[in-house]
């Protein structure tokens, strides 16, 4: 050793002298005394470069005790964020290299007291690294000593659940039963757990094996109800580990718990199927797991595996499901109801949507660290699969007519065109009859939710099938108001409707009544004025239809407001509509519940849409039906009042040339000429106007 070593040597055994001697008289019972020498001490061992000194040449045993219990207390509250190690992990780490070893306390017999608790109980309560606990366990290496702590906390446990493999197999070694330190004391504060199930549970599958082959019972279950085959689900473990679990239960003799609902409600399959472990799924099938036993949801297996038609491996799961039940010779109940009485055809047709089951058993499976890859494949791959499971489900005997207690049946819940195709194909081939007018609990038909979610191809299979368009849900609405009430920018699903039923006849051709009103009195024309792009040409449609059939249509009908269909044309300024509607004879003067015609409808309008005004006029007068623009309703507003109000100069100019009385009092006693002169807008030109008028007309 150089004359520099033995200096440096010879001043770090003078500063430990120091803290020795300080230790002495420190009042160890008051934490911040305990840690502000821990973190004093620990400057001395971060400048340590002499050879390492035995503690106990300067410390108590008592003294090293409490400085190892301050250094695993809330170590990450003085952690340094540049440092690699907190000041307690590094004095441990000082403590472990320098070869000191924890000496038992014993009774008055002898023997070692067990009832102690140690760093390394806090250190794993604390969730320390687990370089921190390997060197508590070089200090604490007496593994024939397994203390206990007042929580039933046990050395033993803290190995398996860091999986300290070479520790796990000297416990055993030295007797210690791999099942003890299990307590089914709920309340506990940090509530003990049988050691296969803390291995398990952080995938030590080392240590899991010794743990099985050295007796670890593999019925047991935690205090939570999980059993060791709950845990294979609820964590990712390699297969080879797997079989190797099973093939020990087999060696054993043993019957594993493989249809156990754990305190959560579920089963050792839901676990496996919502992390999509196929392996773990086949074994527990081929270990006598029942695939038609229920969650607490009701849901047997092929439930979930239908609840899982997001993801990229839906075929390979229901095919190997399948197979694997096939060779069993095991009976899959295709037609199974769960708790909200959906069948699992139910599920996997439907929309794919944040099931609360699904998420619970997510979250659950979250909560316990298990990190499986969701793979949610492209809307196109995913209807592919969709087709492919359908189809499977059908062939296997899956019934399309079952309805669920909301009287959904399969029909209904078809959520695109493309499964719609292969859904009437499949039972087709099978000559299976389709009820393509069952109704839910809304009177809704299948047709009714195709028009609704706009699937133009769902729609023309189902009337080529026999469907009923004339057929009233809740609302009093046939498939003709729907489609008539709908603001799609093509004209397809109408053409459609008009000329599938019966290959050349239409839904009116069968005897949908054009005049039909629903439950706010709203006939299928109502409906058609009643959408925006109204001057898309389904209005004229309707009507040439309805000439073929020589039905008559009511174009002065009036819904629960009072309006006709004129004045619900007006309200979306659709010219070509209303045109339409004036040449079959609509009444331009027919007044809403509001005492409102068509032109006091024209002229609240935002828009200063003299030309609608026009038309409308002109329209009046060409077929004998003049215009009263001095209608009130009953406000007393008159369209001119409404002109004014709004701010169109240029209606309230028309209106004014064809004679509208500017003198006509409101129900507030305002007159237009009020409006105008009080400077309701700026209408100079507009008074001009009127004194020309008035002029010409004297």
């Amino acid at each position: 050793m150089s004359k520099n070593e033995s200096i440096v040597n010879y001043n770090d055994r003078k500063y430990l002298e120091v803290y020795g001697y300080l230790s002495k008289n420190a009042t160890w019972k008051i934490q911040e005394d305990r840690r502000e020498f821990l973190h004093q001490l620990v400057a001395v061992i971060n400048n340590w470069k002499g050879q390492l000194s035995n503690l106990l040449d300067f410390f108590r045993k008592e003294v090293i005790y409490w400085l190892s219990m301050e250094s695993v207390t809330d170590a990450d509250e003085d952690a340094d964020e540049d440092a690699s190690e907190a000041p307690g992990e590094r004095f441990i780490d000082f403590e472990a290299r320098r070869g000191y070893k924890d000496a038992p306390e014993m009774d008055k017999d002898g023997k070692p007291l067990l009832r102690r608790t140690t760093p390394v109980h806090r250190a794993a309560k604390q969730g320390a690294n687990p370089a921190t606990i390997s060197d508590l366990f070089k200090i604490f290496d007496k593994l024939d000593v397994n203390y206990i702590d007042e929580d039933g906390l046990t050395h033993f446990q803290v190995a398996c659940w860091y999986g300290l493999d070479t520790i796990i197999e000297n416990f055993l070694e030295l007797g210690q039963d791999p099942n003890e330190g299990f307590s089914q004391n709920t309340d506990a504060k940090y509530p003990n757990y049988p050691p296969l199930y803390l291995a398990l549970s952080r995938c030590h599958e080392t240590v899991a094996e010794v743990l099985l082959r050295r007796g670890a019972d593999l019925l047991r279950a935690s205090v939570d109800g999980v059993t060791p085959v709950h845990m294979l689900g609820k964590r990712n473990h390699n297969d080879a580990f797997l079989e190797t679990f099973f093939e020990i239960g087999e060696e054993k003799l043993l019957s594993l718990q493989v249809n156990t609902i754990d305190r959560d409600g579920f089963l050792p399959l839901n676990y496996a199927l919502v992390g999509r472990k196929k392996k773990l799924m086949e074994l527990l099938l081929r270990h006598g797991a029942n695939s038609n036993l229920r969650d607490k949801n009701g849901d047997a297996l092929l439930h979930l595996i239908c609840k899982l038609c997001c993801y990229s491996d839906l075929g390979e799961l229901l095919e190997k499901f399948f197979a694997i039940n096939d060779e069993l010779g095991n009976t899959v109940q295709v037609n199974a109801r769960n708790i909200a009485g959906d069948t699992p055809l139910h599920l996997l047709l439907a929309v794919p949507s944040n099931n609360e089951a699904n998420i619970e058993l997510n979250n659950i499976l979250q909560a316990n660290g298990s990190n499986y890859r969701v793979d949610t494949p492209s809307l196109l791959i995913l209807q592919n699969l969709k087709k492919n499971a359908v189809e499977l489900l059908l062939r296997r005997g899956a019934d399309p007519n079952d309805a669920d207690e909301e009287g959904f049946t399969p029909l209904h819940f078809i959520s695109t065109d493309d499964l719609a195709e292969t859904f009437f194909k499949i039972n087709k081939e099978l000559k299976q009859t389709l009820q393509v007018n069952a109704r839910n609990k809304l009177n809704e038909s299948p047709l009714h939710r195709a028009l609704d979610d706009n699937l133009k191809t769902l729609a023309e299979l189902l009337l080529r099938w026999g469907a009923n368009p004339n057929l009233v849900d809740d609302e009093g609405q046939t498939c003709l108001h729907m489609i008539c009430c709908s603001d799609d920018d093509d004209e397809n699903m109408a053409k459609m409707l008009f000329q599938i039923c019966d290959g050349s006849e239409c839904l009116l051709r069968r005897g949908a009544s054009p005049n039909l009103a629903d439950n706010n009195e709203l006939t299928p024309l109502h409906a058609i004025c009643k959408r925006k792009n109204g001057d898309d040409g389904l209005g004229k449609r309707f009507f040439e239809i309805n000439d073929e059939l020589n039905q008559l249509v009511e174009v002065d009908a009036k819904n629960e407001e009072g309006s006709t269909p004129l004045y619900l044309a007006l309200s979306h300024g659709c010219k070509k509509l209303n045109e339409l509607l004036l040449k079959r004879r609509a009444d331009p003067n027919l007044a809403n519940a509001e005492g409102r015609t068509p032109l006091h409808v024209v002229c609240q309008r935002e828009d200063d849409d003299v030309d609608l005004v026009k038309m409308l006029i002109e329209m009046g007068d060409k077929f004998n039906k003049p215009i009263q623009v001095d209608a009130r309703d009953k406000s007393g507003c008159t369209p001119l009042h409404l002109a004014l109000n709004y701010g169109h100069e240029q209606i309230a100019e028309w209106l004014l040339r064809r004679g509208a009385d500017l003198n006509l009092a409101n129900a507030k006693g305002s007159t237009s000429l009020y409006l105008i002169s009080a400077g309701k807008m700026d209408c100079a030109d507009l008074l001009q106007t009127f004194f020309e008028i008035s002029d010409k007309q004297t």
